[in-house]
């Protein structure tokens, strides 16, 4: 009797079914094959089997590198990168110091998270992470070179059903899945199909995109179209927190030294001390060395300055040997560094910036980046900017969060619907200084129009809420709930006019070993002219003015000489209504106290005084004289000695 033939259909279907399964298991097992997928990045490629040299299997541990037979490829956003085999341009190539292209292939793979790190023979490794901003997949390559190795030119190709097209911008744009896909800050040979890493650039980006209409600096009609129309507005904002701390006394830090500054390119500094309170004067009040410019107290600022810059080189130190971006909250780091004579924590942050994630760095970040690269290209005039990797990458996020105002034709950077005033000022004025630099007139128009977007919510005294808010109909609204910056606090972020308190470099080959000779000053500009017997130290404020100034790094000398006179140290000088100094040997400082009778005054410093002049020559030997002209005197009889004779 004949079974049925649906169960044997169905019995027969099961074992095909196990026996294919088990032919691909045997087949992928034994060649090593592998296919792990993190997030919308899927890599594939082929590991040494477990049972050589005694590794396991790609994923078995997170973090854990393991052997690659024949390389990896990876996918994301339509495109096929290939780290694999290939011929001609279809391979990896790595670029040597004498321009030459040789293949190379990652011989360990290992997966952390959301990044991908594959390591090629030599030192050389790529890291490929993956993540989502706002429903959108986003990937970074990311490389760090060997010593010697110029550049890397990755293969990539369209994937499925994927286009790719050029825009009228030059641009490379994929659609893939739906979405638009686009690169930011590499570069690509379209024809060849190779994306381009380099020493100094060693990242890419690629992403989808909403495809909407977002800020773009291009189009946007500024608050502040022009750069005079951004100066006439700030020195009307100047003028007016100038008077009202003509109308008050001044007990803030940041008050006394934005005052001093102001009023000193005025020519009223003088005629309105009396502004700054006796408790500020008297120490009553915290300070620091920064207001000494104009009050003094010398011995007190550089104990403040030797603590303070202890403390932050400490922290600084401490961020690049974490290898952590937080360097870049320190405003202007990078220079703070270089004027103190630390050029090798400058070479350390270049070290590693270029392998930051700019994904991964806080907003907070952002000034700082652009601080950093100016910073770079005043410092290392010529060489690569390690920060000029980053800068795409920060512009593409404020484009993402700068908002405008429907009415008021204002702008500012909104996270999380709040706008943080301090930092908008902080990024208006960088982005400003770096735009300025670079030649990007938009950027600088977005920049002048954030800082003026913030001035506009100042109240009489120049304040402004710490906070803005989105209205429902998109206005911009100030928190009545939260506090207020002062228009001093705002007034150091922005340092107009040319008297402000700073760090001048002066020289370093006269400085402490490895340092350099630099001067915490109000003085417009401050230069020094080297000559055989030691240094003359130019200075120039109005006339009229006295300041103090901190000269550090000066090593000892033997006179110190102004107006053309000796002037001897005296530890009281300060109380004087004359210039004097003191010198400081174990911190080899000078504290000075200096009244500036003309514009400029010089400070002349003597390192060596002249040898004293030789002795006169001895005078020459009488010339002999002929014995015949010679006067005998006639002898001389001295009687013999005869006793006395006493009678009594």
């Amino acid at each position: 009797m004949r079974k049925p033939a649906l169960p044997r259909i169905i019995g027969l279907c099961i074992l095909y079914t196990f026996i294919f399964t088990g032919i691909v298991t045997l087949q992928f097992s034994r060649q090593g094959n592998f296919s792990r997928r993190i997030g919308s990045l899927l890599v594939n490629g082929q590991y040494v089997l477990p049972g050589e040299n005694n590794v396991e299997a790609p994923g078995s541990r997170e973090g854990v590198p393991y052997l690659l037979a024949q390389g990896a490829k990876v996918f994301f956003g339509g495109l096929e990168f290939s780290l694999a085999p290939g011929a001609g341009e279809g391979i990896l190539r790595l670029e040597n110091a004498d321009g030459s292209r040789e293949p190379a292939l990652p011989e360990s793979i290992e997966i952390s998270g959301e990044k991908v790190i594959f390591r090629l023979p030599g030192g050389t490794e790529f890291s490929f992470t993956a993540w989502d901003e706002g429903g959108f997949p986003q990937l970074r390559i990311s490389a760090v070179f060997a010593d010697g190795i110029l550049a890397a030119f990755i293969p990539f190709r369209p994937q499925g059903r994927s286009r790719t097209r050029i825009t009228a911008e030059k641009k490379f744009m994929v659609n893939a899945e739906g979405l638009d896909y686009r690169f930011l800050r590499t570069e690509i040979d379209p024809e060849k199909n190779l994306l381009v890493l380099k020493s100094g650039a060693p990242s890419i980006s690629y992403g989808a995109f909403s495809g909407e209409k977002t800020f773009d600096p291009a189009e946007y009609a500024p608050v502040a179209a022009s750069k005079t129309d951004y100066d006439e507005a700030i020195r009307a904002w100047r003028d007016r927190i100038f008077a009202y701390w003509g109308a008050s006394n001044l007990h803030d830090e940041d008050e006394v030294i934005a005052y001093g500054g102001e009023a000193l390119e005025r020519g009223a500094f003088r005629a309105n001390f009396s502004r700054i309170s006796s408790a500020f004067l008297s120490g009553g009040a915290a300070r620091s060395y920064e207001p000494s410019v104009y009050i003094g107290h010398l011995d007190e600022a550089l104990a403040s300055m030797l603590r303070l810059d202890g403390e932050k080189f400490a922290r600084l130190s401490r961020t690049f040997l974490e290898r952590s971006p937080e360097f870049l909250r320190e405003s202007h780091g990078l220079e703070y560094l270089s004027v103190r004579g630390s050029p090798q924590l400058v070479d350390e942050a270049a070290a590693f910036a270029p392998s930051l994630d700019p994904a991964a760095l806080d907003p907070g970040l952002f000034p700082g980046i652009f601080e950093a690269f100016i910073d770079w290209q005043r410092l290392r005039p010529g060489t690569a900017n390690p920060f000029e990797a980053l800068i795409e990458d920060v512009l593409t996020a404020l484009q993402g969060r700068i908002q405008e105002s429907p009415s008021t034709n204002r702008i500012l950077y909104f996270s999380e619907g709040t706008a943080e005033m301090e930092f908008n000022f902080q990024l208006g004025k960088a982005l400003t200084d770096w735009a300025e630099s670079a030649v990007s007139p938009s950027w600088a128009a977005v920049g002048r129009s954030l800082v003026l977007s913030v001035l506009v919510f100042s109240d009489d005294a120049g304040a402004v809420p710490s906070l803005i808010r989105l209205s429902p109909a998109g206005e911009f609204v100030g928190d009545p709930e939260v506090g207020r910056i002062s228009a001093a606090r705002l007034y150091r972020t922005l340092q107009p006019g040319i008297y402000y308190p700073h760090a001048a470099t002066l020289s370093a080959p006269l400085g402490l070993p490895g340092g350099g000779l630099w001067a915490w000053t109000t003085a417009s500009e401050v230069s020094i002219v080297e000559n055989a017997d030691g240094m003359d130290i130019l200075v120039n404020l109005s006339e009229g003015e006295t300041h103090y100034m901190l000269i550090r790094g000066l090593k000892p000398f033997v006179r110190l000489r102004f107006y053309d006179q000796n002037y001897r140290s005296d530890p009281r000088f300060e109380r004087y209504d004359s210039s004097g100094w003191v010198y400081s040997t174990a911190e080899q400082t000078l504290m000075l106290k200096l009244r500036h009778r003309s514009a400029q005054e010089r400070i002349n410093i003597i390192f060596n005084l002249p040898p004293p002049p030789p002795p006169p020559p001895p005078p020459p030997p009488e010339p002999p004289v002929p014995e015949e002209n010679i006067a005998v005197e006639p002898a001389v009889v001295v009687p013999a000695y005869q006793p006395y004779s006493w009678t009594y």
